[in-house]
């Protein structure tokens, strides 16, 4: 039989296992670590050490838990160190549980894992502080009335500065008030299996290279045994175990060969710790912790679970969990310039636009000012992400800055401006979402635990409000019964940008400027000339009635009022027929010039122009017909006279159904206008 021997390996064999079936190397490495998937076992032959050299076998039906300890580790168990109350609390929270406290007689139990020079051991008891004398438990804070313990002899008798009790003695029962400063045992309950994990820094070139390979980190699983041993043993045969002559714990090869030391400290060798090198006395920093690999140990060796690692709120101690807290790693040769990695990959890029505001419409420039809000959500699967948080994760400006991130092109404006320019993306605010919270990977560095996150799993978006002045083409020949179609034409300004796929959002938030009421009416995403383009349409589409308020409803009436002179007026009083109707012209000159200034500039005739120009010409007509009666009359007395009758006809009749007519189909054409529009 040939056996394969580790290199540098020492030592004898010292027995042989066999399984009498052929397993798989990962389950026999799970095997020797007690923690398959299954409750295991078979048939093991087994070389007993008188027979070794005659081979005789024999064999057993052996299973896990026959040679596995497990059953040793849970339960409650007392520390083999004499600690300050508090010190041992912190103990028992290293170990990820809580001080048990003697609700019950349990002295057995005390006897049988203490020494028997055992002098005290904490109750876990302190006292009220209001009353100083009765106990509550410390764990959770609650007062008890009774308990299997009295008070000693003359106790208590030190007030709040004893404020701590004891039970002194493998018989006692009695309680003692002390000082939490002072050192005794204390009973930990472990509920779950202890794994002592050690993280340390690059060990320095000193370390022999046959122990650990330098330019690696520390990185072993411990299995804590209990009682007299005080030792933590790794699965790879490197141990720590506490050297009761010199007070200092040992960090120990799997050759048995001291390679670290640990003096003076207060309870167990864990959290962040000041090792010394065996041998050349040079320190190292090892953080030894119970955390598994989705917790965060702090410099005292408590455990935080992964979200409270750079939330901006300081759960360690000394705020150690808020240390290098860059959130992105940038992989080597990493190119912000581009937005995928090859020529053949695709980006999928959502992008949201909300329009909040339309702040001005400028008749004279064609322009229309639009204040307007971005959302731009992508992946970049090259990047990596560390100690994301589930809900939001704000990124620093540094930090983003150094991606690659969308540009985009306002190109129906004046300058064509970019959004990189503008003095807004100043303030982008830009967040990482995590796709799939159970998808991390853990990394010790600098002597913490770190959780990274793949590209592929984390979504980008970037939230920005803008505010442009925007082109648009008005028509004004229906003014007032027009419609204004405006567009937001948005490029984006990218290398590859035939391979980002863009899917559109658009809201509104528009309901009306001045007098135009406002809607979204269509949006759309595609390629333009090579290029990613979006388009957001809006509709202006406007309300005349305050026009009919201060332009229709006066020209209307005083064109009635003309009309009424000829019928109620007789051609002898020809200056007071000028004078009305000079004074409706003036009036109606004067309201023009207004309106005309507050109309749109154009070089085409509006509708609005068409409907001042009839109104301003009816008096006139009025006017230029009664000349002629006028003059009429004075060359012909008679009234009943061709002329005359023809002129009043005119006058009466033809001109007032004129203007009817007028009216009427400038109403249908300017109301249907405005109804399909």
């Amino acid at each position: 039989m040939d056996f394969y021997v580790m290199p540098r390996g020492q030592g004898r064999i010292s027995d042989v296992n066999l399984f009498d079936k052929m397993k798989t190397d990962e389950w026999m490495m799970d095997w020797t670590k007690c923690n398959p998937d299954d409750n295991s076992h078979g048939e093991i032959i087994s070389w007993p050490q008188d027979e070794v050299e005659d081979f005789v076998q024999t064999s057993n039906d052996t299973r896990l838990n026959d040679f596995c300890e497990d059953s040793e580790v849970l339960g409650l168990h007392i520390l083999p160190i004499k600690l300050q109350f508090y010190d041992g609390v912190l103990a028992c929270k290293q170990l990820k549980t809580e001080i048990f406290t003697y609700t019950d007689t349990v002295m057995t139990f005390v006897k049988r894992q203490l020494p028997e020079k055992f002098d005290s051991l904490w109750t876990g008891f302190v006292k009220d502080p209001v009353t100083e004398e009765s106990l509550a438990i410390y764990a959770d804070r609650r007062n008890i009335s009774e308990t299997p313990f009295t008070w000693g002899m003359g106790e208590p008798n030190g007030g709040l500065n004893e404020a701590c009790s004891e039970i002194r003695g493998p018989n006692g029962t009695s309680l003692n008030d002390v000082s939490c400063l002072y050192r005794a045992y204390i009973t930990c309950d472990i509920k779950e299996k202890v794994l002592i994990k050690s993280q340390g820094q690059s060990i320095v070139k000193a370390v022999k290279e046959h122990y650990i390979d330098y330019t690696y980190t520390v990185h072993e699983e411990f299995r804590m045994y209990y009682g007299k041993r005080n030792v933590f043993k790794s699965d790879s045969g490197e141990y720590i175990i506490r050297d009761h002559a010199t007070d200092k714990w040992l960090y120990v090869s799997k050759f048995d060969e001291p390679m670290f030391s640990l003096y003076s400290i207060k309870g167990l060798p864990i959290g962040l710790q000041n090792w010394i090198v065996v041998g050349t006395e040079e320190p190292v920093k090892l953080n030894i912790n119970n955390c598994d690999g989705s917790m965060f140990g702090c410099d005292n060796g408590l455990c935080l679970h992964r979200y409270d690692r750079c939330n901006q709120e300081k759960n360690c101690e000394n705020g150690e969990d808020e240390s290098l807290c860059s959130q992105i790693v940038l992989p080597k040769g990493y190119n912000s310039l581009v937005p995928v990695a090859s020529k053949t990959s695709t980006l999928k890029m959502k992008y949201s636009i909300y329009l909040k505001n339309l702040l001005n419409v400028d008749v004279v420039t064609s322009t229309f000012t639009m204040q307007f809000r971005t959302t731009v959500q992508w992946i970049d699967d090259r990047l990596v992400y560390k100690n994301l948080q589930v809900d939001e994760n704000l990124v620093r400006r540094q930090d983003w800055q150094q991606l690659w991130i969308p540009d985009f092109i306002m190109k129906n404006t004046e300058d064509t401006a970019h959004t990189s320019t503008n003095d807004d993306e100043y303030h982008s605010i830009v967040r990482l979402a995590m796709l799939n919270e159970s998808s991390f990977t853990s990394a010790y560095s600098n002597n913490y635990n770190d959780f990274y996150y793949e590209g592929s799993n984390v979504l980008i978006s970037k939230t920005n409000s803008y505010t442009y002045h925007f082109i648009c083409p008005y028509d004004w020949a229906d003014y007032p019964f027009d419609r204004q179609v405006c567009q937001l034409e948005i490029v984006l300004a990218a290398a590859r940008s035939k391979q980002i796929e863009i899917d559109l959002h658009a809201f509104s938030n528009l309901t009306a400027y001045s007098t135009f009421a406002l809607k979204l009416t269509n949006y759309s995403a595609g390629i333009t000339d090579g290029k990613n383009t979006i388009l957001v349409e809006i509709m202006m589409h406007r309300d005349f009635t305050p026009l009919m308020l201060n332009t229709y409803l006066p020209t209307f009436t005083l064109t009635v009022i003309n009309q009424l002179t000829n019928y109620f007026i007789g051609y002898e009083l020809f200056e007071g027929i000028i004078a009305v109707n000079s004074t409706t012209l003036m009036t109606l000159a004067s309201l023009f010039i207004s309106v005309f200034n507050s109309m749109p500039e154009s070089t085409y005739i509006k509708m609005m122009d068409v409907w001042m120009i009839a109104t301003f010409m009816y008096p006139f007509v009025i006017i230029f017909i009664h000349t002629l009666i006028h003059i009429t009359n004075r060359k012909d007395a008679k009234e009943d006279g061709p002329m005359m009758k023809a002129l009043w006809f005119v006058g009466r009749k033809v001109l007032p159904i004129c203007f009817t007519l007028f009216l009427v189909t400038y109403w249908i054409v300017g109301l249907s206008k405005w109804y399909s529009n």
